[in-house]
């Protein structure tokens, strides 16, 4: 949890983990209690970070240059806080070291790591095989 809900924190935390991200490209998935439409990924922050009882949930990745998979979530909430998360390929050490990072950028004690197990598969072809019900 940041001690900040601004801008400036979420490009902190992209520019640490995520650098040379590309900017994201419309469809910002957040319940805008307006009528608003927005130009770009940075007047949408700059409305989340003002409008301190909207909320708002923006995601990023990277492809390249991004060997633990990382991926930024930014879930801005309707009392006025501002939460990150990230999302790393997982190891058992790995994401403790991230976690004592991104608490430390945020300068927060709260934080908390969970597991998902995300889908591998090469093709449709592969999912099938892989996930299919006769395949149990």
């Amino acid at each position: 949890m940041s001690q900040n809900r601004t801008k400036k924190t979420v490009d902190l935390v992209l520019n640490e983990f995520i650098p040379g991200c590309k900017e994201i490209d419309g469809g910002y998935a957040f319940n805008s209690t307006t009528d608003l439409t927005f130009d770009n990924e940075a007047s949408v922050l700059r409305y989340l970070e003002d409008a301190k009882t909207e909320k708002g949930t923006i995601h990023w990745s990277k492809k390249e240059d991004n060997f633990d998979s990382i991926m930024i979530g930014a879930y801005f909430t309707s009392d006025g806080q501002l939460i990150l998360g990230l999302t790393v390929s997982a190891n058992g050490y790995r994401e403790q070291k991230y976690l004592k990072e991104l608490k430390g950028i945020l300068g927060s004690d709260i934080g908390v790591i969970s597991y998902s197990q995300f889908l591998e598969f090469d093709n449709g072809e592969d999912f099938k095989n892989k996930y299919s019900l006769q395949h149990k």
